[in-house]
């Protein structure tokens, strides 16, 4: 729920009540931690006319809640079956 609520924060502060309106789900969320730092990775949903507004509030947002972040996208694609593969491996 603290990923959802910093996209939404994101988007909030570089679009004011037009990023809150967009609409993000959390599909996957997995964490992982090392002695020096820690790292999540998730897959979310969001309406493919918001995806560049998103990556833009992600990409500029730098801390929640006191905590320092960042976002970073790995993969898009128009369906979930289309990031089960790299279309650069076949």
């Amino acid at each position: 729920m603290l990923l959802k609520q910093a996209i939404a924060a994101a988007n909030t502060t570089l679009f004011g009540l037009f990023g809150a309106a967009i609409d993000v789900d959390v599909l996957a969320f997995s964490s992982s931690s090392s002695s020096s730092s820690s790292s999540c990775s998730a897959v979310i949903r969001v309406p493919a006319a918001s995806f560049e507004r998103v990556t833009a509030a992600m990409a500029l947002y730098g801390s929640h809640n006191n905590n320092t972040c960042r976002f970073e996208v790995g993969q898009r694609s128009p369906s979930l079956i289309g990031l089960g593969s790299d279309s650069r491996l076949l």
